[in-house]
């Protein structure tokens, strides 16, 4: 039997090292050739993971659904358009937070602010198919973080989270198609599109269903 035997002043060598991920089971990578083979999304111990799973943390004052709404880069949108889309994200946010730990609740509150601000920007005249396929998807997302709806994030890049997201860092389920994830949502209101200009009161109308006073 032949012992491989650390030889002093050279560094030892990381490899052969198992690698664990969110969902897949764990792997043993023999060089840093395999180990980027692998992907995003994997650690090099479980305890990674631990502060993203399990139990939900009590709310924190830190959690903010609208964080980034002022900052929000759109074209046509007024300041009190962005107290309507506030006022829509926090309706979702104390939606989820009347059961946080039920498996649908991130991704269904996701749908419901999606809808609300599209619904702010449709009354506003401003809803393009543009904003529906980009930039509402982002405000949701960069909203479900900051609100804590969705956990597997950082604000910072990590092993973990491979995929940047508006303003932070991502994991999402590989399992879950997120390219379709608004996408009824999305299709519901480019059928609505063509109603605003044929005729006027149709968003109106929208707006003062939704409690805004128009």
């Amino acid at each position: 039997m032949v012992l491989l035997m650390h030889q002093p002043g050279k560094p030892a060598s990381p490899y052969p090292t198992v690698r664990y991920h969110w969902t897949k089971d764990a792997v043993l990578a023999n060089n840093a050739d395999e180990e980027a083979a692998l992907g995003g999304g994997w650690a090099d111990t479980p305890a990674a993971f631990e502060p993203y799973t399990g139990p939900r943390p009590a709310r924190t004052a830190q959690q903010n659904p609208i964080q980034w709404v002022d900052d929000w880069p759109v074209p046509g949108v007024t300041s009190e358009d962005r107290q309507r889309i506030k006022i829509e994200l926090l309706r979702a946010d104390a939606e989820f937070w009347r059961s946080p730990d039920t498996p649908s609740a991130p991704l269904t509150t996701m749908r419901q602010a999606f809808d609300g601000v599209a619904l702010v920007l449709f009354v506003t005249g401003v809803l393009t198919e543009s904003l529906l396929r980009k930039e509402i998807p982002q405000l949701v997302w960069d909203a479900a973080i900051a609100a804590g709806w969705w956990r597997s994030a950082s604000a910072t890049p990590q092993r973990i989270f491979p995929e940047q997201v508006g303003h932070y860092w991502v994991w999402r389920d590989e399992r879950i198609d997120w390219q379709r994830r608004f996408h009824d949502e999305t299709e519901v209101w480019l059928v609505r599109l063509p109603a605003v200009s044929a005729k006027g009161t149709v968003a109106p109308d929208l707006g003062r269903a939704a409690g805004w006073g128009l």
